[in-house]
């Protein structure tokens, strides 16, 4: 059974990201090198801490990172619109069971809609 936990900014810092098939914005740039997505990434994650989001990682039974999800707060998008709206992004390793992810897309949704009151998610 895979384990869903918060991402704080500590352990953030400490993880290892490089055996995760980046899903980012920037994947179809080929002049950005894996460790160029990796601190993308990694920055993009504490964004989302930043500005008021969440992250959530999946883990597989030994402890190893299988995903990480992330929700960043859009505050123009919700200011201009008039509704709380939020953007997500995944990253997964190729070993990545279709139940973790899942489990953590559900774990990361319910939080954003329940704990941060947010009604749009793109």
């Amino acid at each position: 059974m895979p384990t869903i936990k918060p991402l704080s900014q500590a352990y953030l810092q400490q993880l290892d990201l490089s055996q995760l098939v980046l899903l980012t914005r920037f994947r179809d740039i080929p002049s950005l090198t894996l460790n160029d997505h990796i601190q993308l990434l990694r920055a993009d994650s504490l964004d989302a801490l930043n500005s008021g989001g969440v992250c959530y990682v999946a883990c597989d039974n030994d402890g190893a990172l299988e995903a990480i999800a992330c929700i960043t707060r859009l505050a123009w998008d919700s200011h201009h619109f008039g509704i709380p709206m939020a953007n997500i992004s995944i990253a997964a390793t190729n070993k990545c069971h279709e139940k973790s992810c899942r489990m953590l897309l559900d774990k990361i949704l319910n939080h954003a809609h329940y704990a941060l009151g947010l009604q749009h998610i793109s």
